[in-house]
């Protein structure tokens, strides 16, 4: 074999494993374009099916809240009854006092009974002031109840609303 044969032979080598080189690079770069999009629409198909599971959800958590905020409307609607019945009975019951010093008043310029009637009127009087603050007490302390039994109310209802989505959770 002459030289220039075997500078061919050499050159043919190279070449070879050059080629065989890029090939197998351009092999190792493939990418699977059909596998990566049915992988993509498995995922599309989950999100979307997750996506709805969540609209369903907050339609469900809107009327719950709509619910609420009626019950509660109601509630404050029962409460601002309750206050303007004991305002006007306070109201009343001011008024009754004040005609009641009026009259004790023209009273005391009378004679001396007139001053033993100022006394019982007197006594009467205070009487009903000790009934006014004891009907702001007691209004205060069934307010306070009530304060206490919604509060009581709406932590139960949390613990309900974290018992059903755990429930859920489970379920799933």
């Amino acid at each position: 074999m002459t030289l220039l044969g075997k500078v061919f032979i050499g050159l043919i080598f190279l070449l070879s494993i050059t080629f065989c080189t890029y090939s197998v690079l351009a092999y190792a770069t493939y990418i699977d374009h059909d596998s990566a999009a049915a992988g993509f629409e498995e995922a599309a198909r989950v999100s979307e099916d997750r996506n709805t599971q969540l609209g369903q959800l907050r339609d469900t958590l809107k009327a719950e809240i709509e619910a609420e905020v009626g019950s509660r409307r109601e509630a404050l609607a029962a409460l601002q009854i309750q206050y303007e019945a004991s305002n006007a009975a306070f109201l009343a019951q001011e008024a009754e006092a004040t005609r009641l010093r009026e009259a004790l008043t023209l009273a005391a310029q009378n004679n001396q009974s007139a001053q033993a009637e100022m006394k019982r009127l007197s006594d009467q009087v205070r009487g009903l002031r000790q009934d006014i603050v004891d009907t702001k007490a007691n209004r205060d302390e069934l307010y306070k109840r009530l304060i206490e039994a919604k509060v009581a109310f709406n932590s139960f209802q949390g613990t309900l609303r974290t018992l059903k989505d755990r429930a859920a959770d489970l379920g799933n």
